[in-house]
This record gives structure tokens, C-alpha cells and sequence, in this order.
């Protein structure tokens, strides 16, 4: 049967020693330092001067401003708009334009209805001397004017249609169509214009309608044809 060894005894410390920290106690030596670096002296001055390097400054460049990570894209920023350039010239000239194109066409349109008037009032006093003859409807009839005498004269006559005036020379002969049945034609000239005008005469379909000589100062023919 072994037998358990015997305890530890707890050892004395030896004569002498004082724990650390007390009064008596070696403290431990510690590396001193080295002495500092001696003092760097200045190189001493280049025998070139350097040249001092102008730097290129950089141009400014816009703020681009980063999207947020995750957020969505921006659209790109809009084109700038041009200046409108101004049109007052071009407006001016069309306004007097149009100005000038309303006067000619009220000015045209003036006379053309003052016309039209003159030629109904001559019409009217035409119908009051007018010979009436009837003949037979044909769709269109040959009408024949004539004037005898010498000289020149103002020639003034209606083919049914419309009116003319011409400055013609004694004997005058003049043919016209006037295609409906139912119409006033007529001869006149004034006297007192120039020229010796004896007689006029008005032939309708080959047949003489009328024939009429000086009445004051006119000679004047006319004919009002039905069929």
C-alpha cells in the first residue's frame, strides 16, 4: 500500500528580503536614453537660382451635382431658349399691305358699282326712245350698227351685254352677237364731240329695226328686241 505524500510545507523567505515596493528594495535599472541628434546645419546656398515654375490655373469647373445611390435619374437639363428675335419690320409691312389691298379693292369695287349704276341710268333713258321689235327666238342674234358722215367722233353703244365707247372715224360699222332673246341694244353719239354724224342705224337679223338721225345734240338709236 503507497502512502500519500506529505503536504507542502510553506518555505521561509530567506533572511534579508523585503518585498517590492518597501523601503530597502533594489529597483531595477532601467536603459537611460541617448543623447539627442546634434543639430542639422543649413545646406548652403544653390549656384543656380531656380526658376520659379508659374503654375497654369485650372478653369472652374460647373457643379455637377451626384445622385443619391438608389435614387432615381434626373433628366438632363433644358436646352436654353433662344431669344425671339423681333418681327416689327415684317409685321409693318404686312399691315400696309393689307391697307393698300383693302383700298384698291374698296376703290375697285367703287367704281365697278358706280359704273354699273351709270350704265343702268343710261339703259333706263335708252328704253324711254327705244323701237320695241319682236322676232322669233333663236338663241342668238346678229345686231348691226352703222353711222354715216366724216370726221371723228366719241361712239358710245350697248351689245345687250355691256356698254363700250370708242372714239371712231366717219363712216363707222360695227357687228356684235347678242346671245339671248330678250335684250336692249343701242347706238349714241354726241355731236357736239367733233366730226359730221348724219344718220345711225341698227339691223337685227339682217332686217333694218331702226334708223334715226340728230335729236338735239345726239344722234341716237335703240332698239328693244322680244321675241
Amino acid at each position: 500500500m503507497t502512502m500519500p505524500p506529505p503536504p507542502e510545507t510553506p518555505q521561509e523567505p530567506p533572511t534579508g528580503w523585503t518585498p517590492p515596493g518597501q523601503p530597502g528594495y533594489p529597483q531595477p535599472q532601467y536603459p537611460v536614453a541617448p543623447p539627442p541628434f546634434p543639430p542639422q546645419q543649413p545646406y548652403p546656398p544653390q549656384a543656380y537660382p531656380q526658376q520659379a515654375q508659374q503654375q497654369q490655373p485650372y478653369p472652374p469647373q460647373p457643379f455637377q451635382p451626384q445622385p443619391f445611390p438608389g435614387a432615381a435619374p434626373t433628366a438632363p437639363p433644358a436646352a436654353p431658349v433662344a431669344p425671339r428675335k423681333r418681327r416689327t419690320g415684317l409685321i409693318v409691312t404686312i399691315v400696309v399691305v393689307v391697307l393698300v389691298l383693302c383700298c384698291g379693292v374698296t376703290g375697285g369695287g367703287g367704281w365697278w358699282a358706280y359704273s354699273k349704276y351709270q350704265e343702268g341710268a343710261t339703259d333706263r333713258e335708252m328704253k324711254t326712245v327705244a323701237t320695241s321689235v319682236h322676232g322669233y327666238p333663236l338663241g342668238e342674234h346678229r345686231v348691226i350698227f352703222t353711222l354715216s358722215g366724216s370726221g371723228s367722233v366719241t361712239v358710245e353703244y350697248s351689245d345687250g351685254t355691256r356698254q363700250t365707247s370708242v372714239v371712231e372715224g366717219m363712216p363707222w360699222r360695227k357687228t356684235v352677237v347678242v346671245p339671248k332673246d330678250d335684250f336692249l341694244v343701242w347706238v349714241r353719239v354726241d355731236a357736239s364731240s367733233g366730226g359730221n354724224v348724219q344718220r345711225c342705224t341698227i339691223d337685227v337679223d339682217g332686217s333694218p329695226a331702226v334708223a334715226g338721225g340728230l335729236t338735239g345734240s345726239q344722234v341716237v338709236c335703240a332698239v328693244s328686241f322680244s321675241s
